[in-house]
């Protein structure tokens, strides 16, 4: 799910942020870790949990985990399965594998009412972690992150400055995924990148 490995399948060809030619700098004893997750596989999935045979079907490919509880999400070996409504879920896995999955969803879903749509291309995810990723974080949303409240595990659909994302809480380190529409992603790293100018900053590749 978050893999950098370069050997990818379909799912996803370019990044978002390409044109930033990231590279690796910054100091080993950053306070501040900047990192885009690429080559990672999305698909939407939705369908009715009053629906026996979704649920079934769902769970024989998803675990037996589904459905994620509402703002959270799961992982299951390299699946990650994120809540977005009663209806509707985001799929995570390896950009690689994404469209064996697919398939397998698809046959086992043909009977019942549901859809599933790949939308690898629609967003990129960039990683946040270290001791201040939490302060950077609340410069630009309303949410209350805390760690008694936002907790490893959970997920929410918010605004980050002027970005609409879904941002998760991955490791109690404490680690941030956000996952933030194309059209968004340089914006939303620039943003970052200022609004970590205080501290010690690393960026990943």
């Amino acid at each position: 799910m978050a893999s950098n490995d370069q050997t990818i399948g379909p799912a996803t060809k370019t990044s978002p942020l390409e044109t930033k030619l990231i590279s690796n700098k910054g100091p080993t004893d950053a306070e501040i870790t900047l990192k885009e997750n690429k080559h990672v596989g999305k698909m939407i999935l939705r369908g009715s949990l009053s629906e026996k045979k979704f649920i079934t079907s769902t769970k024989k490919h998803l675990s037996q985990q589904f459905p994620a509880s509402p703002n959270s999400f799961y992982d299951h070996t390299e699946v990650r399965v994120i809540w977005l409504g009663p209806d509707e879920w985001l799929i995570l896995t390896e950009a690689a594998e994404l469209d064996s999955l697919k398939d397998d969803l698809t046959r086992a879903l043909i009977k019942s009412h549901s859809a599933l749509v790949n939308v690898s291309d629609n967003s990129t995810i960039i990683e946040i972690k270290g001791k201040y990723s939490r302060e950077v974080l609340m410069k630009g949303c309303s949410l209350d992150i805390h760690p008694s409240i936002f907790q490893t595990g959970c997920s929410a659909q918010i605004d980050l400055a002027l970005a609409n994302i879904i941002l998760l809480k991955t490791a109690d380190e404490p680690i941030y995924q956000i996952i933030v529409r194309a059209s968004f992603a340089r914006y939303l790293w620039d943003w970052l990148l200022d609004a970590s100018n205080e501290f010690k900053v690393r960026i990943e590749n």
